[in-house]
């Protein structure tokens, strides 16, 4: 037992709970003191359901209401409820309370008197055996409940199934039921629930009479199921006539139709089946000319795919043996690539040739991707060139070799520029020695002027004693003319004049000797270097002419200096692709400015030529020197678009 407060278990005979204390109460008190009954059908129940009504008309009473007055199976009064309204009648033609034109229809009267006897007959006296006994208790279990419900149920629709059948032949029988008695009914307080579908119950047997009149109801509707199933007949049967008439057509075509489709899809197997099939059955159809042009013309295209075949499988094994020795593209004639092409030319849908095609490509594709990574290119493109003999349609091959050609002519201009570098670095070491043989130059020419002013003033010296003598000797030989008169004198003065010119040429002589000198040992120094020297810095300052040309390592600073940088900009002619690169020798004034440009890699298309002569030429350096002093310089500029 469980506690209705505390919900704890109680044992069974206690009065109270143990947990809370709250009086306990016995639960058969209280189901003997509820009971039920149907206030529509005016009968106790042994469970809260009506096999009639349901639960909706069902009250509960206690067990004083059982022994008042009310009957076990209908009473006039309902217990703890009052009295009922007056019964209403029921107007029927017999009480002359309705005209026979509205007169309920036949069908609600039989039902009417069905459920009348039926409830008549629960009023039927029980034995002693059968009476409940109400000093026992009335509650039932719910698999009681469930027991009783049912077997109601079958009670009641057997009686309901026999009144049926016994009131349907008397309304067979009579032209009109009899006479009725005035029956009241009481007003219930609501709508009455939905009737529950009654238990089935075993049907009688249908009488002949019963089957007879079915029969002659549904006549008509016999007539018209076999008229419907006479035409259908007719309608078969005229379409199987049909279909055998035109069979032989419409196989003949589709047969014909069905080979021509497999000709046309190479199936030449199935179409010669096929044709041959036709020629068989149709042998007087107006196609069997062309039907046997085709079987012929199968006959000789199997018979070559027979000989092509042993070929194929001959070529396969000599390229399966040459593909594992490794000769793929080498030698000429024993090599994977060309017996695979012989193979393709043969059948170019030959499955172990297509397999072989993909095996190739996938190797050359490798050693491709290989020479590439280590920038042997040629290697690269010779591979590429092979792969496309087998696929020459293939786009994403042809995107690959242009992108190994364009780094191929990157490798090979800056294999230029890396030569570039090295001439650079000889020219460098020329100019260098230019300069140190220069130096050497002017030392010796410094020398050699030393030595013309050493003979000069040598030449002067041994002169001045001769003139000396020349004097010493005159007054004496002159004294005897001092008594001459001035005439002479004057005669004498220019012989002396005379003499004195005779000395000079000498040393006029000896002057334009040393520069023949000094020229000629200049000129072999010159002719044996074979480039031009620079010019000394007394030639510089009183030569006119523009400031030598040198390399650009060579300037003050040994780094030149950009003052403004042109961008190059393409026309919109031009479309654009992949990186170019221009290189070009630019030589600078002294100003700064570019006063001539030579492009050493040249692109093909002369408008990019242009763009980059022109923007070169735009560009400007910080003017450099040498020693201080302004000269020009060669440098190489890249451009790259």
């Amino acid at each position: 037992m469980i506690c209705k407060v505390c919900t704890g278990f109680v044992e069974q005979g206690q009065e109270s709970c143990p947990h809370c204390g709250s009086p306990l109460e016995s639960p058969s008190a209280n189901k003997q003191k509820q009971r039920y009954y149907c206030k529509r059908c005016y009968r106790f129940l042994p469970s809260r359901i009506c096999p009639i009504h349901g639960t909706e008309a069902t009250i509960g009473i206690d067990q004083e209401t059982l022994k008042s007055e009310a009957r076990p199976l209908g009473g006039k009064d309902v217990p703890n409820e009052p009295p009922p309204a007056e019964p209403i009648v029921t107007p029927t033609p017999q009480n002359g309370n309705i005209s026979p034109e509205d007169s309920p229809p036949e069908d609600d009267l039989f039902l009417n008197r069905i459920l009348e006897d039926v409830l008549k007959e629960s009023d039927i006296p029980r034995s002693e055996e059968s009476k409940p006994d109400h000093s026992e208790s009335f509650f039932t279990s719910s698999g009681e409940e469930e027991q009783d419900k049912d077997l109601a149920d079958s009670l009641l629709g057997g009686l309901i199934e026999e009144k049926f059948q016994t009131l349907k032949k008397e309304r067979d029988t009579q032209s009109r039921p009899p006479k009725e008695e005035k029956r009241s009914y009481s007003t219930p307080p609501k709508s009455p629930p939905p009737r529950r579908k009654p238990a089935p119950s075993p049907k009688s047997p249908k009488t002949s009479t019963s089957i007879f009149a079915s029969i002659r109801k549904n006549s008509s509707r016999l007539l018209i199921g076999l008229a419907v199933l006479v035409g259908i007949l007719l309608i078969a049967v005229v379409g199987i006539g049909v279909k055998n008439y035109l069979k032989p057509k419409l196989d003949r075509a589709a047969l014909l139709q069905q080979a021509d489709e497999n000709f046309q899809q190479q199936n030449y197997t199935a179409a010669l089946q096929l044709y041959s099939q036709f020629q068989d059955q149709f042998p007087q159809a107006p196609e069997i000319n062309s039907v046997k042009e085709r079987i012929a013309s199968i006959s000789s295209i199997l018979e070559n795919r027979q000989k092509n075949l042993a070929l194929l499988q001959s070529l396969e094994k000599q390229a399966l043996q040459a593909f594992e020795t490794g000769q793929i593209v080498s030698p000429e004639e024993d090599n994977v690539l060309s017996y695979l092409n012989q193979m393709l030319q043969i059948d170019p849908t030959y499955g172990p040739a297509l397999e072989l095609e993909n095996q190739v490509i996938e190797y050359l594709l490798a050693e491709a991707e290989n020479a590439f990574n280590e920038s042997r290119y040629d290697d690269a493109l010779e591979n590429y060139k092979q792969i496309l003999t087998l696929k020459p349609d293939d786009t994403q091959l042809l995107d690959e070799i242009e992108k190994t050609l364009k780094l191929k002519n990157i490798q090979e201009m800056l294999q230029n520029l890396s030569e570039i570098s090295k001439t650079r670095a000889e020219i460098q070491n020329l100019q260098q020695e230019r300069i140190r043989l220069q130096a050497q130059l002017k030392r010796e020419r410094s020398r050699f002027q030393q030595l013309t002013k050493d003979r000069k003033s040598n030449s002067l010296t041994s002169a001045t004693p001769t003139r000396k003598k020349n004097t010493a000797s005159r007054p004496t030989t002159r004294k005897p003319r001092s008594t001459q008169p001035l005439a002479e004198k004057k005669s004498t003065t220019p012989r002396r004049n005379s003499t004195t010119p005779a000395t000079r040429p000498k040393t006029t002589t000896t002057a334009k000797k040393t520069p023949t000198t000094s020229a000629s040992q200049n000129e072999p120094v010159e002719n044996l270097l074979g480039i031009e020297l620079l010019p000394t810095e007394e030639a510089n300052t009183n030569d006119s002419e523009q400031p030598p040309v040198i390399d650009e390592k060579l300037i003050d600073g040994g780094e030149k200096q950009y003052v403004h940088k042109e961008t190059p900009r393409l026309p919109p002619s031009v479309k654009k692709g992949d990186m170019l690169m221009i290189l070009a020798e630019c030589v600078v004034s002294v100003k700064g400015n570019v006063e001539s440009v030579k492009l050493l890699t040249p692109l093909d298309d002369e408008r990019i030529n242009q763009v980059a002569l022109n923007a070169l030429k735009n560009y400007r350096f910080k003017p450099a020197t040498f020693r201080g002093k302004p000269v020009r310089f060669k440098t190489v500029e890249v451009m790259t678009f």
